[in-house]
């Protein structure tokens, strides 16, 4: 009985141990799908997403309207020429879009023009192409995107007509005028202005309530996007409808606003850098205290952010 006794241990260890083994190998899995972003899981919540996600279209004036889906904002003129779409979205919203304008018009999408090159404004490009429609853009947006290793761009994403300062297309009752704003995002940068409807599509240059990005790869510097708003607010005036590259609808007001809250932080900045204080060291100083907290969103950090301005700013 005593030996049994000292066995009964043993035989219970080893379903405990196994039990214990097999609890542990299940916990790991379970955090592998989970937490490390097995890429099951990820594939899983992208698609749950994307399936989610929806198009909001907020009408302008003069057959303009607004659509923002999970890119860059486009902004789409319909006419009895067809339709013109400032900016198409990220390659996987094109259908979206294109559905979300067939409940505006019957007619086909004509022209695509292109702020500049990144796929979050123009990963829609192929899609309307392969439809018919010629795409607008500057010139470097073409060299951009053949360059892009980050989201490369297919031949049916390419502009199929570029130009170097000013393009001018009339359509829809409009003499659109394109203009390049150097260096104020990238080095592509343009907007489009519709003078008879007075709507401007500003693209990057002009992000409404969040931090801009500004692509340093690519030579924007807050320099060029503080000069870039600058030409911005020469252009517009109080009945201005600004369809920004990032954020809700905006005027001149909140054009003006966001230029002066960004010059305010660049002088920061710019003291902070002359006094040879390091970019990890500025942060202890709230270069970006006068951002708005309402405009705090996640689209860009104020940490990255600083950064940009940080590198940008001359020494």
């Amino acid at each position: 009985m005593a030996a049994a006794a000292r066995r009964l241990p043993r035989r219970v260890l080893a379903p405990v141990l196994l039990g214990g083994v097999l609890l542990g190998g299940w916990t790991a899995y379970m955090w592998y799908i989970y937490d490390y972003d097995s890429g099951l899981a990820k594939r899983a919540r992208d698609a749950a997403y994307k399936a989610a996600m929806t198009v909001k279209i907020t009408p302008l004036r003069g057959g303009l309207f607004m659509l923002q889906g999970d890119g860059g904002n486009v902004t789409a003129l319909s006419g009895d020429d067809g339709v013109l779409i400032v900016d198409s979205d990220l390659d996987w919203m094109a259908e979206k879009i294109d559905a979300a304008l067939k409940t505006l018009t019957d007619k086909p999408v004509r022209y695509v023009i292109n702020t500049h090159f990144h796929d979050d404004h123009r990963g829609g490009n192929g899609h309307f192409h392969r439809l018919g429609a010629e795409i607008i853009a500057h010139r470097k947006t073409l060299e951009n995107m053949k360059a892009d290793t980050d989201a490369p761009a297919g031949p049916d994403d390419l502009p199929t007509i570029t130009f170097q300062d000013e393009y001018h297309l009339s359509f829809g009752g409009e003499d659109i005028l394109v203009r390049y704003v150097p260096n104020a995002h990238t080095d592509s940068d343009v907007f489009a202005y519709f003078p008879v409807a007075n709507v401007l599509a500003a693209g990057d240059a002009f992000s409404f309530g969040c931090f801009p990005y500004i692509s340093t790869g690519t030579h924007g510097t807050i320099d060029g996007h503080l000069a870039g708003q600058e030409q911005l607010l020469a252009l517009v005036d109080d009945e201005t409808l600004i369809v920004p590259g990032h954020g809700d609808l905006a005027d001149r007001k909140g054009l003006a606003e966001t230029s002066w809250r960004l010059g305010e932080i660049r002088d920061y900045v710019s003291l902070l850098k002359s006094m040879g204080i390091s970019v990890w060291m500025s942060r202890a100083f709230y270069p970006t205290c006068a951002w708005r907290a309402d405009w705090r969103q996640e689209h860009i950090s104020d940490r990255f952010f600083l950064s940009l301005v940080y590198k940008t700013v001359p020494d």
